[in-house]
């Protein structure tokens, strides 16, 4: 076995971080939250452009995946939350998986209204959830979900869609049905 990381994509509110707590637990593995991670910087400029609604340079949001495959040793699995948010990650994955000793073991899409996300961001009260901050997150996701749909799919990337408009058990069961390989039954 080599190391293999998921992923999820999705709007703002889809329930990325939900899922990939709940799979991580499923596979007992670790979970890399980047918003999280990036949340920690002092970093002015990183700052500036999370506020904005913007995405981080890849370079940033690629050094904490490599930390991580590092922490998780040669075999193992990795789920990701808030990586695989535009297309030029997916690429940057794609060209160092070989040395990386990685492979992309699926790509979850959750995929929900804008109605539903916008009621959930609402209720989760972030401070980065106020409606400009939405508009602006929502605005970034649908620019850049079919280039990360294109690239998946040049690379031969498993993209597996799923209803996110479900419960949240309903989603999990879902998702862990496409992954009974991965599972210890």
């Amino acid at each position: 076995m080599s190391k293999i990381i998921f992923g999820f994509i999705g709007p703002p509110g889809s329930g990325k971080s939900t899922q990939g707590r709940l799979l991580a637990e499923a596979l007992s593995c670790e979970l890399v939250n980047i918003g999280a991670e990036l949340r920690k910087t002092t970093n002015k400029e990183l700052i500036r452009i999370m506020k904005a609604g913007e995405l981080v340079p890849d370079s940033y949001v690629f050094e904490i995946i490599e930390d991580a495959l590092e922490r998780i040793g040669d075999n193992g699995f990795l789920v990701t939350d808030g990586f695989f948010r535009r297309a030029s990650e997916v690429e940057l994955l794609a060209k160092k998986q070989r040395g990386l000793h990685l492979q992309v073991g699926a790509l979850f899409d959750l995929q929900a209204s804008e109605g539903v996300v916008k009621e959930r961001l609402t209720k989760r009260g972030r401070l980065d959830d106020d409606s400009d901050g939405i508009g602006a997150r929502l605005a970034v996701f649908a620019r850049e979900r079919e280039g990360i749909l294109g690239v998946a799919k040049d690379e031969s990337i498993n993209v597996i869609a799923i209803n996110g408009e479900g419960t949240i058990d309903e989603i999990r069961d879902n998702v862990l049905s496409n992954l009974r390989e991965y599972l210890d039954e």
